[in-house]
């Protein structure tokens, strides 16, 4: 597959800003130092910004690294140089710090993209990928058919984004075509519904492959964007603990005005002390979060009706083709490597965007009953589903499960083997979130690198790839 790069129309470097700048407002030759002087202060600042930046979305690479790459890219805007694509950047400060090492295997080797020159047309080639990722293009069996149209609705707080990481490494090792949030966020419309205006557009005559960010389900919307066979997905997580992850994560006790210890002592008292101060039905996820993310709009008094929960489970029964669940992770992976028909590396997983064992809070059962009751409505959803995925595991053969999860507990050991070096903890809102430090010599590694890199990070590089691509010159993507 070949990726046309927007042909960039020369731009005047730093001096010929400058005297561009000059010669518009008819400065004398005398004065340009004083202008020289506040480009510089400029540059200066827009590299430190772009330097937190960086470091905000990748902690583990080191603040010279960090520094570097914002000076590229503020170099770039001001040259006639093209900026290389998002993969053949990816690694590139460990790529500089061992490139002696670079021929010595071919696990080693960098990303499966990488800029081509093409006599100055501007064009960027894939590689083939690297031969420990090969596996990729393996499904196991000739009469199995690989998935690649795929939709995944992320929920809050469900362990959602160790999905999205395997569904965008799927998609980028495949390079499929990804909807990605209009706004360069991690969110579809926030509390609307999804619509596909909130979707970043692709080259004219291109089909979206792969969605896997938060949004507010609306089937209408989700199937005139996505392909007739793509399969949509989602994950669920026991209410309770999902709720109090909500409540520290997105710090609710700031709405509140309480912290959660005393939230969860009459949490009815306190949503409806919240409701009294809005103008308006409530438009927020403050109770029962996964319908709500469902498309299931909150009621405007107490709780909602046991015949719309039912009716809302039937929809999402009839929509999604997997309801993964987060206690039982590894059986959802399997289910979903046999629906979609994936390799075993595909569906490998470390947990990204976790928070650190010490940031754990411990319910009680009676605070665990409390927070059931009330969210009655997602505590419904969640049985069915979990009910739902053990009739799945039993038709997929309880023996045959228990030996696919020692298959997949010895992949992802492997793979920890050869990229953790460490854990490091990120804060973020002043929650604790785990993050990975890879080894030194599986530091230009494709899938170790892929494996701990963090949901915005990744839209910041995939985003950064669709800018560069002109409307109505790109080659449509196999299915």
């Amino acid at each position: 597959m070949r990726i046309w790069v927007r042909p960039i129309r020369r731009k005047p470097g730093g001096c010929g800003y400058i005297n561009m700048f000059a010669t518009k407002a008819k400065m004398a030759p005398g004065e340009y130092p004083r202008y020289l002087s506040l480009l510089i202060m400029v540059t200066t600042a827009t590299v430190l910004l772009v330097t937190v930046f960086i470091k905000e979305v990748d902690p583990s690479i080191s603040l010279g690294m960090a520094a570097y790459r914002a000076s590229q890219l503020v170099h770039n805007s001001f040259d006639d140089r093209p900026t290389v694509d998002w993969n053949s950047t990816i690694g590139s400060e460990r790529r500089l710090r061992s490139s002696r090492d670079s021929n010595r295997s071919v696990g080693n080797q960098p990303d499966g993209a990488m800029p081509n020159e093409n006599g100055g047309q501007g064009t960027t080639e894939f590689r083939r990928l690297p031969s420990d990722v090969t596996s990729y293009h393996d499904n196991g069996s000739s009469n199995c058919a690989t998935r690649k149209n795929v939709a995944f609705l992320k929920t809050h707080k469900t362990g959602s984004s160790t999905i999205q990481n395997i569904i965008y490494r799927f998609g980028v090792n495949h390079r499929l075509n990804f909807a990605l949030p209009r706004r360069r966020s991690n969110y579809f419309g926030g509390n609307t519904r999804f619509k596909r205006r909130y979707v970043r557009p692709l080259p004219r005559g291109h089909q979206y492959n792969i969605l896997a960010n938060h949004a507010r389900w609306n089937r209408e919307e989700f199937h005139a964007l996505m392909p007739a066979d793509t399969v949509y997905l989602t994950i669920l997580r026991h209410p309770a603990t999902q709720y109090e992850s909500l409540y520290s994560y997105y710090k609710w006790g700031s709405y509140f005005k309480v912290p959660f210890g005393e939230f969860v002592r009459s949490p009815e008292f306190y949503y409806r002390r919240l409701n009294k101060t809005e103008s308006r039905k409530p438009r927020h996820g403050f109770r029962n979060p996964s319908l709500y993310d469902l498309g299931m709009e909150p009621p405007e008094h107490d709780e909602h009706h046991d015949e719309d929960v039912d009716g809302m489970i039937h929809s999402i029964e009839r929509d999604f083709h997997l309801v993964l669940i987060l206690e039982y992770l590894e059986e959802s992976l399997i289910l979903l490597k046999n629906l979609t028909c994936w390799s075993w590396d595909d569906v490998i997983f470390f947990r990204v965007n976790a928070r650190t064992n010490s940031g754990d809070v411990q319910l009680s059962s009676k605070s665990k009953e409390i927070l059931i009751n009330f969210n009655q409505a997602d505590w419904r959803l969640y049985k069915h589903y979990n009910n739902t995925l053990w009739e799945k595991i039993a038709e997929y053969g309880a023996e045959r499960m228990q030996k696919d999860k020692l298959i997949l507990r010895e992949k992802i050991d492997a793979w920890r083997d050869r990229c953790i070096n460490r854990t490091i903890v990120s804060k973020f809102h002043g929650t604790g979130i785990n993050k990975f430090m890879l080894k030194e010599e599986s530091e230009n590694n494709t899938i170790c690198q892929q494996l701990v890199r963090s949901s915005l990070h990744y839209l910041y590089l995939l985003n950064r790839e669709i800018r560069k691509q002109p409307l109505g010159k790109h080659k449509q993507s196999s299915k």
